[in-house]
């Protein structure tokens, strides 16, 4: 959900004239912003999750229906990954959708050309993290479920902010990589090359994720 924006956020600095330092430096606060909304948004939903799942009839309600969603969530994971090895990207059913690319891209735009590099960067993390939530969130929501649990609970908050810098690591790389010279297109080739073997890791683990929860919603 995030790689296309990236992409598309470094092509637009590179074709205001920006430089290296500028890019990196947009990306350093661009992703601040994320890691700190998604945070935001990560504590709020645990803590209603965690009062839902102290009645205990809720809980069991709560991990069973969130384990069906997650496993619906890997059948369209594999799903994308035949469509990806066949080159089908744009028939893949876990991205964001066309409308909501344009509406992010036109954010980036006004926001760097109205609001200033510094204010822009910071608004425009903000507001893209909110964006690709329905996105970004078919990972968000189970995992907030599982650590919403009574006996991992007192540890959520590390897991929860571990989570969140794992989920910003690759935007960090991206930005690194722009930083050394490597184009926009040649980082959105190399990704497409790989989005099949991306969107099999993804059915793996919400495979795996989804047997948690029904562990749970049984135990």
């Amino acid at each position: 959900c995030a790689f296309t924006t990236i992409i598309f956020l470094i092509s637009y600095l590179t074709l205001l004239g920006k430089n290296r330092k500028a890019v990196l430096r947009t990306g350093i606060l661009y992703t601040i912003a994320v890691f700190l909304t998604y945070l935001a948004l990560g504590f709020g939903l645990l803590t209603i999750v965690s009062r839902l799942v102290n009645i205990r009839m809720a809980s069991k309600i709560i991990y069973g229906i969130t384990g069906l969603v997650t496993l619906g969530v890997a059948f369209f994971a594999l799903k994308d990954f035949f469509k990806a090895k066949r080159g089908e990207f744009r028939d893949m059913s876990l991205k964001l959708s066309e409308d909501m690319q344009k509406r992010i891209r036109q954010s980036i735009h006004d926001k760097l050309k109205n609001m200033g590099m510094i204010t822009g960067a910071l608004a425009l993390g903000i507001l893209v993290a909110m964006f690709e939530l329905p996105c970004t969130g078919q990972v968000y929501l189970p995992i907030v479920t599982a650590l919403s649990n009574p006996q991992i609970r007192a540890r959520a908050i590390p897991y929860l902010i571990l989570y969140n810098i794992i989920f910003i690591a690759p935007l960090v790389v991206v930005f690194l990589v722009a930083y050394f010279g490597i184009s926009s297109q040649t980082i959105g080739e190399r990704f497409k090359r790989h989005v099949a073997t991306i969107k099999f890791a993804m059915g793996i683990f919400f495979i795996a994720l989804s047997a948690v929860l029904f562990y749970m919603a049984l135990h």
